[in-house]
């Protein structure tokens, strides 16, 4: 539910996190869409490494038979470099449209900065230039966390922003365990971080290419 105009200074809350996000904070939040990527970049890879055991076995089998695999392996080779294409296709259309949407959220709000701050009590209540909307506890499946934020994933895979310097009005609870003891829908009860997925990602897609340039070396030989 949205509403406009509504005071929260006397909101009764147990924790609250204020967000003054610029460009390079919203990359780092944004590490968690390049989670799904890393993990297709290693499989990637194990299929590249898998080509690059074939084309050693059609070699060994040339040169040991006197035998010609030419076709053979021009196909394993123009599957490696179609691998490396996609990657970097994937790769950097991703980090594109993380910018464009940052972009985009500025123009949306006419800010600086993309600026809110959630308030945990009865329920979850978030407010950006007086505009609010609000959440049950319920609608959270996950909680992955990235160097500088909590995420909380919400259904149809939308996300809380939560600043790790969160003020609490209560004592001797802190702030993960609050949101597993009040969230029903989280089946496993731990924070995913997702801090260097894309440094995972990019590791990934250079040891692909590099499996790629051996693949073409040990063709030529």
């Amino acid at each position: 539910m949205d509403n406009e105009n509504i005071n929260y200074s006397d909101y009764k809350y147990d924790f609250e996190s204020k967000i003054v996000m610029n460009e390079q904070d919203y990359l780092d939040f944004n590490n968690l869409s390049y989670k799904r990527l890393a993990i297709i970049f290693i499989i990637e890879f194990i299929i590249t490494g898998f080509i690059t055991t074939r084309i050693l076995i059609l070699k060994s089998f040339n040169y040991y038979f006197q035998s010609e695999t030419t076709d053979d392996m021009q196909l394993y080779l123009i599957l490696s470099a179609v691998i490396i294409l996609l990657m970097g296709v994937i790769y950097f259309k991703t980090q594109r449209n993380i910018k464009n949407s940052y972009k985009r959220a500025l123009f949306t709000t006419g800010e600086k900065y993309i600026t809110h701050t959630t308030y945990f009590g009865e329920k979850i209540i978030t407010v950006t230039k007086n505009i609010s909307r609000e959440f049950d506890y319920s609608s959270i499946t996950g909680v992955y966390e990235t160097e500088k934020y909590i995420l909380l994933k919400l259904q149809f895979n939308l996300f809380l922003i939560i600043g790790k310097d969160i003020k609490s009005n209560i004592n001797n609870v802190d702030f993960i365990s609050y949101i597993f003891s009040k969230s029903p829908n989280i089946k496993k009860k731990v924070v995913i971080n997702v801090t260097n997925q894309k440094k995972v990602a990019f590791v990934f897609m250079c040891l692909t290419i590099a499996l790629f340039v051996i693949n073409l070396i040990i063709a030529v030989l």
